[in-house]
């Protein structure tokens, strides 16, 4: 399972950056898509909300999955929401740096909607970096720690890929609100 993991999530992170249309039988004119019945077609966990960020926003050195390092990073763990059959659906961290992150054999690339992605499965977990600019010549690398057993507590590949577009999306848009890195935050909710 832990090769198969990094393949599926290329996969469906592929797949999730095709724009989803409305289903065929939506009522046209009702000016509203609701993703339940396309979440649902797409095999996502739709029992899954948000994640939120339960400590956070402050600035570390290292950054976990890269060895032994002194990166400068804005760090954040947060919870995802549980449903009744997985009370606890475990955390996932973010380490958030402006450094450039050199990655390995190991770590594979992707790039979707101008991103560049990389992930890896390893002894301790997933992870996934996506390489974000800033429009003004920044390049800021997120890395994403999701612990091992992520799977089992009821999270697909799917959940996994929506989650990481919607706390890339808003970081994106709180970068554009910053002027300076001390005025940076990570998204304190995701909702996907």
């Amino acid at each position: 399972m832990t090769r198969l993991f990094p393949l599926l999530f290329l996969l469906f992170f592929i797949a999730s950056c095709v724009k989803s249309a409305p289903p065929e039988n939506a009522e046209s004119g009702s000016g509203e898509y609701t993703a339940g019945s396309g979440a649902q077609a797409a095999g996502r966990n739709t029992d899954f909300r948000d994640a939120v960020l339960i400590r956070g926003n402050f600035w570390t050195r290292g950054i976990t999955g890269f060895g032994e390092n002194g990166f400068l990073a804005l760090t954040g763990e947060y919870r995802i929401s549980g449903t009744k059959q997985h009370e606890d659906s475990g955390s996932f961290s973010v380490h958030l740096t402006e450094e450039h992150l050199f990655f390995s054999g190991e770590w594979l690339p992707l790039t979707a909607r101008n991103l560049e992605v990389f992930h890896r499965a390893a002894e301790d977990g997933y992870y996934a970096a996506v390489v974000l600019d800033d429009g003004v010549g920044t390049l800021w690398t997120a890395v994403f720690h999701f612990p091992r057993g992520v799977e089992e507590s009821g999270l697909n590949l799917t959940d996994l890929n929506l989650l990481i577009r919607s706390w890339t999306e808003s970081f994106l848009y709180f970068l554009s609100l910053t002027r300076t890195p001390s005025d940076l935050s990570l998204p304190a909710v995701l909702e996907f």
